[in-house]
């Protein structure tokens, strides 16, 4: 009998742990599928600059995860999309003076400081695709300030 009883208690827990460990991949799945990305121009002059503003997004309700390149003015943002967006993550980085804005697929390498040709860090890019690179370039001539490494985005 109590060898019975010691069975069914091993199985019962053995059951109740596996639908345990089963509704925890569930949630984190459904975690999971709610991260959305967002890479934003923002002009940073040095590692201290990049520091804080991931500090500030560190605390920003939603973010999970901030990447900085002060060299090329990029946060990359990894946020839960049920709790912030975009505009609430540049209004998080204008609280401490920093002027952020969704990059578009503009010239791959243009910063703030170097932007598409025609343009100024006040007005952005235009938007482009692959399909259509920056107006009048190719591969064989690549955006201003480009390299042959860092030629427009989509071009080959």
């Amino acid at each position: 009998m109590k060898k019975s009883i010691l069975i069914l208690t091993v199985i019962l827990f053995a059951g109740i742990t596996s639908m345990s460990a089963q509704e925890e991949t569930k949630k984190e799945t459904k975690a999971k599928s709610k991260i959305s990305e967002v890479s934003l121009i923002c002009n940073m002059d040095c590692n201290s600059c990049a520091t804080k503003v991931k500090k500030q997004l560190a605390f920003t309700k939603g973010i999970t995860d901030v990447q900085t390149d002060y060299e090329k003015d990029i946060v990359t943002v990894k946020y839960r999309n049920d709790k912030t967006d975009s505009d609430k993550i540049i209004a998080s980085l204008a609280e401490i003076d920093y002027k952020a804005r969704v990059k578009t697929g503009c010239c791959s390498g243009t910063t703030a400081k170097t932007p598409c040709p025609g343009t100024t860090a006040k007005t952005p890019c235009p938007s482009t695709t692959a399909k259509t690179p920056c107006s009048g370039t190719t591969a064989k001539t690549p955006c201003t300030g480009a390299t042959a490494k860092t030629g427009c985005s989509g071009t080959k």
